[in-house]
């Protein structure tokens, strides 16, 4: 790792802190460049984590949904997420088929270039919007409030 990646990549943790603070949004500082926040949604909060990843040169979005899809209905769940994924024009769902959990995440490559306040606001925006209009549905369907049928219609799937 060079000298000049280990500022850039603080200068686009400073630029996040910048426009989370422009945003009016509540967060909290981790180590090695990391915030975390909460959003209260249409129906579930949710909680988010971004971290600025020095080596990889990018700065990555997560969000754990609060579910998980048990072991009789897993297949279920990675239809579901792939299904949902199809919908999506930035980030992506992640589903561990081992655990039934799902993520999203949304990330940006700084490499080579500079990440203005804008691009990181339209990933706390973007993010947001997309975890409220599918966890609620993801965690109906886990929990069998929703067939299968009826989330993919739900979500507009065709």
């Amino acid at each position: 790792m060079n000298e000049s990646t280990q500022v850039t990549a603080r200068e686009v943790y400073e630029t996040l802190l910048e426009a989370i603070r422009e945003m009016g949004w509540s967060f909290e500082e981790k180590e090695n460049m990391q915030i975390r926040f909460s959003v209260q949604g249409n129906d579930i909060p949710m909680n988010f984590s971004m971290a600025i990843h020095e080596k990889k040169e990018i700065v990555v979005l997560y969000s754990a949904l609060p579910l998980a899809f048990e072991e009789p209905i897993r297949q279920v769940g990675a239809i579901a997420v792939s299904s949902a994924n199809y919908r999506l024009a930035d980030g992506s769902f992640d589903y561990n088929i081992k655990d039934g959990a799902v993520f999203f995440r949304m990330s940006a490559s700084y490499r080579e270039s500079k990440i203005g306040k804008e691009l990181l606001e339209y990933m706390i925006r973007c993010s947001s919007m997309t975890v409220d209009r599918y966890n609620d549905k993801l965690l109906m369907l886990s929990r069998g409030i929703l067939t299968l049928d009826d989330f993919i219609r739900e979500i507009g799937f065709h």
